[in-house]
């Protein structure tokens, strides 16, 4: 658990939010993915 909060502590801030906005892009075109799925599903 130490060594996993130090392997954070030791990456810079730029690296974090690189991170997690790849994170949530990655969300983000999942959900998309899921709406345009339902639109289709019922627009037929």
């Amino acid at each position: 658990m130490l060594a996993k909060a130090k392997l954070l502590f030791s990456f810079d801030s730029e690296d974090i939010e690189n991170i997690m906005l790849k994170k949530l892009h990655r969300i983000i075109k999942q959900v998309d993915q899921e709406v345009q799925a339902r639109i289709k599903k019922e627009s037929n």
